[in-house]
């Protein structure tokens, strides 16, 4: 959690390096905390259409979890880009290779290649080493 945290304390620095780990539990807890929100919103749509199709049951409440995903997202989505960035940093990749993420079909593969890769041993052009601090 401690990793989590330093990453969403640094969310507007686009500077500098992020460790592995940091990048990792970051992606870890958030992808948790957004499937379990999709999951509950999927359940909760799915248990207020009755048998014969027609919409019974709290509607308002089905709503309001789809509003807190979409919130929960947006929340997330600097933060979640900010680590992504340092990441590319600390293994000497240019920050704009962030924009990849956007390819359909290659954006996940790119995040778990980045999620994996080891970081670039002492200082490079985008500051020094994070394992040695």
């Amino acid at each position: 959690m401690y990793w989590f945290m330093h990453a969403l304390k640094n969310y507007a620095h686009f500077s500098g390096r992020a460790r592995r780990r940091e990048y990792n539990w970051f992606q870890l807890v958030t992808s948790s905390i957004l499937s379990v929100l999709v999951l509950a919103f999927l359940f909760s749509l799915l248990s207020t259409i009755g048998v014969r199709g027609t919409i019974t049951g709290n509607v308002l409440f089905v709503a309001l979890l789809g509003l807190l995903v979409m919130g929960f997202a947006l929340l997330i989505a600097v933060p979640s880009w900010s680590v992504l960035v340092r990441r590319l940093h600390d293994i000497g990749l240019s920050g704009w290779l962030s924009l990849l993420v956007f390819v359909p079909g290659c954006g996940f593969l790119f995040l778990v290649v980045v999620g994996l890769i080891n970081g670039a041993a002492g200082p490079n052009k985008f500051g020094d080493d994070p394992k040695s601090k």
